[in-house]
């Protein structure tokens, strides 16, 4: 028996309004709704490119979507029951363009469509009633950091709308009515008619793109509560490391005692490891030498006294 095709119709493709979106550049949006009631359901379907965020209340619920290729992305189920409340709720949800290809995103064009029911309330991406906000904290622009990571990150907090995902945050002149895309919600941004920037291309409308639900199970994530347990710091023997046994049982001292820690680093423990570094960090040199002995540490370097070429006395910190 055929089954209907999946899509996120009525939902629509959005994004900031405007002819070209600049490699990384970060937007915020945002949808306000009430609740009389707690619903027994809450969730639907979610997907942007390159990458989101989505918060609700403030609290963070997921990340995603999961790497693809951008002919055949993958929308994210959502479940926004645990983090809704009755009255005032907002869903916000933070969407990076790569607008660069690396080595997790190739190439595509940006969007954000999300098909998502709270009870009886219609939460679907659409310009009457999502809200976006070019965040600045992060600047859009900025040269392509490596082949396989392209986004080159900073972030400034003062330029930063603190609290856009919570109830309660008031919007100024730069949160704006997002446009909706020339594109079908069953197909992807790849062969939209809007442009990206650096890597500009319109693909035919014969390019076969569509979207289908996430493949895989979303990435779990769980809080790990920090414990007490002894401070640890892993000791090494032979010349081969930098941290001899009794220079490691002295760090671990100090970290166990808050009142040495207005004194670090330890003079002691931090000039023998400067000076073990700087001697083991040398080529061997063409001749014979060594360093002056001194009370609690000594290296020698002999090239021709073994076989190996080399041969390093063991010392305390």
């Amino acid at each position: 028996m055929p089954t209907e095709p999946f899509t996120l119709a009525p939902a629509k493709w959005i994004w900031l309004d405007g002819e070209r979106t600049l490699p990384g550049t970060f937007l915020l949006f945002r949808r306000e709704f009430d609740l009389d009631e707690l619903p027994s359901e809450a969730g639907g379907w979610i997907l942007a490119d390159s990458r989101y965020r989505l918060w609700a209340n403030g609290r963070r619920v997921q990340w995603g979507p999961a790497p693809a290729d951008p002919r055949h992305l993958e929308a994210d189920p959502v479940d926004l029951k645990p983090y809704l409340q009755k009255g005032k709720n907002v869903i916000g949800v933070e969407v990076l363009f790569y607008g660069q290809g690396d080595g997790t995103w190739p190439l595509g064009k940006p969007g954000l469509i999300a098909r998502l029911q709270a009870g009886n309330q219609n939460l679907d991406t659409i310009a009457a009633t999502w809200r976006v906000h070019l965040d600045r904290a992060r600047k859009p622009g900025r040269a392509k950091r490596a082949f396989l990571r392209a986004l080159q990150e900073e972030f400034d907090s003062r330029l930063h709308p603190h609290g856009w995902s919570k109830p309660g945050f008031t919007e100024d002149a730069t949160w704006h009515i997002p446009r909706e895309l020339r594109l079908p919600a069953e197909r992807t941004p790849f062969s939209g008619g809007h442009s990206n920037y650096g890597e500009d291309f319109y693909a035919p409308a014969s390019t076969p793109t569509d979207v289908a639900p996430r493949s895989i199970p979303l990435m779990r994530e769980e809080i790990v509560r920090a414990t007490a347990r002894p401070a640890r710091v892993p000791s090494y023997g032979g010349s081969r490391m930098p941290l001899s046994t009794s220079l490691a049982d002295r760090v671990r001292g100090f970290l166990a005692d808050p009142t040495q820690w207005r004194r670090f680093p330890p003079p002691t423990c931090a000039s023998g490891w400067r000076s073990r570094r700087a001697v083991r960090s040398c080529p061997a040199p063409a001749s014979s030498w060594s360093r002056p002995s001194r009370a609690r540490a000594a290296i020698t370097w002999s090239p021709t006294a073994s076989k190996g070429g080399t041969r390093t006395s063991r010392s305390a910190c």
